[in-house]
């Protein structure tokens, strides 16, 4: 009897309220582990370099007209994503390389970059359209508040660019800048 009684003095005794501390304590452990691992997964996501392929056809090609013999270009537009979203962040690893073969643009980029460039892209397709319509609508191509200048290589009196013919070539980029 006496070895039973040992037995029993060892084994812990708790309360309820003790049970409950405990139960609470493990919950809050977990949710706090599972809260700090998934803005982990966030931020290794934001950080994780990844290719990403557009088509940039569009913004490179010459128009049809005068313009149909000239080069693709793509070093305009390369330079413009560079210089204008995350600058610093450029390098070997990071960094642009055209496919002429399908006229796109192979980025190797972090996901938030990524969104920049796709809505600076956006942003210039949405430039040159509105490059046309002024142009359709005699004014200039740029700044829209003038008449266009009469001939090609004319410059506007308002803004002092110079026209641009879009029968005989597509702008530049830089010309189509978002800013």
């Amino acid at each position: 009897m006496d070895s039973q009684m040992r037995i029993r003095s060892y084994i812990p005794k708790f309360s309820l309220v003790t049970l409950i501390i405990l139960v609470l304590f493990v919950i809050g452990y977990f949710s706090g582990f599972r809260a700090g691992f998934d803005s982990g997964l966030q931020r290794l996501a934001a950080d994780t370099i990844y290719a990403e392929y557009y088509p940039v056809a569009d913004l490179v090609t010459p128009l049809k007209g005068g313009g149909a013999q000239k080069e693709i270009e793509y070093d305009t537009l390369v330079n413009l994503i560079k210089t204008t979203i995350h600058p610093q962040e450029w390098n070997h690893i990071v960094n642009i390389h055209p496919i002429p073969e399908s006229r796109q643009l192979v980025v190797f980029q972090t996901a938030p970059t990524h969104a920049k460039i796709v809505d600076l892209l956006t942003t210039l397709r949405d430039n040159y359209e509105l490059f046309k319509q002024n142009m359709a609508d005699g004014k200039c191509a740029y700044c829209g508040n003038a008449p266009l200048p009469a001939k090609a290589g004319e410059r506007c009196v308002a803004c002092s660019q110079e026209r641009h013919d879009l029968t005989a070539d597509r702008p530049s980029a830089a010309v189509l800048r978002p800013y």
